[in-house]
């Protein structure tokens, strides 16, 4: 990010426990997780995208106030992913 800093400034940023699980895992219709989290955060009951924190979001947060935003938590239940805005 040093040589690129614009590249990744709009990935959204999500607070877990298992980021290796979550890392591999795979839907049913075998969509990866940087695959399947957009969908899952436009459909999600619990919030939506505009609750996203991006990287962006984090660095102005931290040089602004010197504390971090609220970030989503994204952990793994039975074989789906869920997040909690």
């Amino acid at each position: 990010m040093a040589q690129e800093p614009f590249v990744g400034e709009n990935v959204c940023i999500f607070q877990t426990q298992n980021a290796k699980e979550l890392v591999s895992w795979r839907s049913a219709q075998d969509a990866t997780l940087g695959e399947y989290l957009p969908g899952l955060m436009e459909n999600n009951p619990s919030g939506n995208p505009a609750q996203a924190v991006t990287l962006r979001d984090l660095y102005y947060a931290r040089y602004d106030s010197g504390e971090l935003p609220h970030l989503p938590k994204i952990w793994m239940e039975g074989e789906g992913v869920v997040v909690w805005w």
